[in-house]
This record gives C-alpha cells, structure tokens and sequence, in this order.
C-alpha cells in the first residue's frame, strides 16, 4: 500500500491540468479504493473528492485537495 500509494500521489501530482481529467480521475479513484480496503478512511474520501472534481474544477482547487491527500495518506503510514 505505501510505495503503490506513493506512486500513485506522484502520478496525481503530475496529472492536475484540465486536459489530464481522465487520468486524475482513474488514479484518484484507484487510490480512493486501496485506502479503503486498508482502513484509511480520510485518504479515501479525498481521493473520492478528487476523483468527483477532476476535469471540472479549477487547477487551484485540485492543487489544494492533493496537497490534502498527500498529508492525510502521510499520516496514516507507521512511524
């Protein structure tokens, strides 16, 4: 789960313009999946906002709820 969810930020990251909607979408929601499967709720509902906003919201607020996501999925891993 830590190194594909890692992957996975990176390809978000890398996937936020309008033009890349599908993209975020499916790697959002592959996310959104994974983290619900190991109990890390938080990471799944803003992979599931994401997910519901990509291609339609603006770069800014996409940009926004990524930084989200990858704080929230930090903060689930171990110390």
């Amino acid at each position: 789960y830590v190194s594909d969810g890692r992957e996975l930020l990176a390809r978000i990251s890398q996937s936020l313009a309008p033009e890349d909607g599908e993209l975020l979408m499916r790697h959002a929601h592959t996310l959104k999946g994974s983290s619900r499967n190991m109990g890390a709720d938080t990471v799944a509902e803003i992979a599931g906002e994401l997910e519901a906003k990509a291609g339609h919201a603006e770069v800014a607020e996409l940009t926004a709820l990524s930084q989200r996501l990858e704080a929230a999925f930090e903060a689930t891993l171990p110390l």
